[in-house]
């Protein structure tokens, strides 16, 4: 159950990571494209004021630096979003073992079934049947007070070999 809800627990993290690292790429475009914006506005006023080759060097030096500050925002995001799939990948091997590990792990049955007895209702039906026949010859075991004559030892015999037909061998014991 602890291993189920880490796993799950990390699963969401990761999903958590992997959204958030999806949000912070959006914010990083939204933010360049104002930058771009705003840039063009400043751009367009500081034409007018300046010659032809101080525009040309502006320019430069503007596209510059917003390449910059977009390469480290896209460094960031794309290490965050790493990070994701490698913690999600991580989760997903640890499922993969998790359902390995429920498939392996069968209940041990406690009775030997007939072969006509398959599905779950009629199983039931005939451990019930047997539960009842078990405790019967159980209480026919018990009402008889000599224990040194016949009929004990015949209710008793009754008992055991029926025990060791219905039961598994690690049960009968």
């Amino acid at each position: 159950m602890k291993k189920n809800k880490n796993i799950e627990a990390k699963a969401s993290q990761a999903i958590e990571t992997a959204n958030n690292a999806e949000v912070l790429n959006q914010e990083v475009a939204q933010a360049i494209a104002n930058e771009n914006a705003t840039e063009v506005e400043s751009t367009s006023t500081k034409k007018e004021k300046k010659s032809k080759k101080a525009k040309k060097a502006a320019t430069k030096e503007s596209e510059v630096k917003a390449e910059g500050k977009k390469d480290k925002k896209k460094k960031k995001a794309s290490k965050k979003a790493k990070a994701a799939e490698a913690t999600a990948k991580e989760v997903a091997k640890q499922q993969k073992v998790a359902l390995v590990e429920k498939v392996v792990a069968n209940r041990e049955v406690k009775y030997i079934y007939p072969e006509d007895v398959t599905d779950t209702l009629s199983r039931k039906t005939w451990r019930q049947k047997t539960r009842n026949k078990l405790h019967q010859l159980e209480l026919a075991v018990g009402r008889i007070k000599d224990q040194n004559s016949k009929e004990y030892k015949k209710a008793l015999k009754e008992y055991n070999d029926f025990k060791k037909q219905v039961l598994k061998p690690e049960q009968v014991a």
